[in-house]
């Protein structure tokens, strides 16, 4: 794991407010194999370059005893000056910043050197592309992972299950009354649409249960005012 503190760290306010009007929708390939536990599958992410990408990662790591980082879980699509952004949902800011450096083949901490952080299932990454790329995620489907995130902070998550869903097909628990989610919105491209936790669903500011299709990968941003870690999890198997 690299970690540094530099000039270029940025903090939620700041990065988020960029945001807002940077992102562009991508668009996600089908999975080589059915979405199910225990499989071997991939999706692909058009990336347009110039743009801002909110993307999780739903895989696990082939071997059991390995955990996902940075560069094993996107390592192909990237040019020289493309950049990630690590979120620490404990220090509530961006605590790590990485560069693609063609020349490495890899990505870089702000000296030029070669840099990795580890990246668990159920973790996002801001991307800032600088070209346009085809960005391949592959890896092991695990749908009985639970993605854990803390209260009282701002935290990024993403369903475990590489498909399309809503976010109220998702699992959550140890949400409370008032708890927000912020969406990305492709059609506005701005995180315009706030949700919130009502105790048994995502609602809108009218009250409406939430039923917005989120791609495969689709980071959403969780304000969990209450106190205590909130789960996610992928969606139940529909009942025989």
């Amino acid at each position: 794991m690299h970690s540094f503190n530099h000039a270029s760290q940025l903090n939620t306010a700041e990065l988020t407010s960029h945001l807002q009007y940077n992102i562009s929708p991508h668009k996600n390939a089908p999975l080589s194999a059915a979405v199910e536990s225990d499989v071997v599958g991939y999706t692909t992410i058009e990336m347009e370059g110039g743009k801002w990408y909110q993307i999780g990662n739903p895989f696990v790591e082939l071997d059991d005893d390995a955990t996902p980082t940075l560069g094993t879980v996107f390592n192909s699509g990237f040019s020289t000056g493309d950049q990630a952004y690590i979120y620490d949902s404990n220090l509530s800011r961006y605590q790590m910043v990485f560069t693609w450096s063609d020349e490495i083949g890899g990505w870089v901490d702000f000296l030029g050197m070669p840099a990795d952080c580890e990246l668990p299932v159920g973790h996002s990454v801001y991307f800032r592309k600088d070209t346009t790329g085809d960005v391949v995620l592959k890896g092991r489907v695990s749908a009985t992972e639970v993605v854990s995130f803390p209260g009282s902070a701002l935290s990024q998550v993403v369903c475990v299950y590489p498909t399309q869903k809503t976010i109220n097909d998702m699992q959550w628990e140890g949400l409370a009354v008032g708890d927000q989610a912020y969406v990305y919105n492709a059609s506005t491209q701005s995180y315009g649409m706030v949700l919130t936790w009502n105790g048994s669903a995502w609602v809108d500011f009218l009250g409406n249960k939430d039923t917005q299709l989120l791609d495969s990968c689709q980071s959403i941003f969780i304000n969990k005012s209450s106190v205590g870690n909130g789960t996610l999890a992928a969606p139940r198997a529909p009942a025989n």
